[in-house]
């Protein structure tokens, strides 16, 4: 048998030190999508938001957080350059503070440029449309004009 990996048990990065963030802490999963059906109801029942680097969907949800699915397709390259994208777009959301409000369950569709752009302008960015996404899933439909 072989020596074992990691002396200690802790987590090691690429570095070899151990890792900062422990991903059950800062990543639990009361706050993740986790099913394909939870992902379609966004999809199709949900409100729709775009800006440069991403594309979000979000449906009303009775909970008191929101919950956040990442997908990134294979039209966006391959395992490398997807797995980057989901890396960068779930810090930006663990850096984001808690909304206030209703809660809503949220897909994020990264854009390829987000594996390049500034981190502070994309988590700005994502913020920012979040921000609007919420509004818009959250108002009440205008009620239809009467003649």
């Amino acid at each position: 048998m072989g020596a074992p990996s990691s002396p200690g048990g802790a987590l090691k990065g690429a570095s070899g030190l151990p890792s900062p963030l422990d991903t059950a802490i800062n990543w639990p999963k009361h706050r993740r999508l986790l099913h394909r059906p939870e992902f379609r109801a966004a999809y199709e029942q949900g409100m729709r938001r775009s800006s440069p680097h991403f594309t979000v969907f979000g449906v009303a949800a009775r909970r008191a957080a929101d919950r956040f699915g990442i997908t990134v397709s294979r039209k966006l390259g391959g395992a490398v350059v997807r797995n980057r994208l989901r890396r960068r777009t779930r810090e930006l959301l663990r850096r984001l503070p808690p909304a206030a409000g209703p809660a809503c369950d949220i897909v994020i569709n990264p854009r390829p440029t987000v594996a390049t752009a500034d981190f502070r302008r994309l988590g700005e960015e994502l913020a920012a449309t979040l921000d609007q996404l919420r509004r818009a899933v959250h108002t009440p439909p205008a009620a239809p004009e009467r003649r």
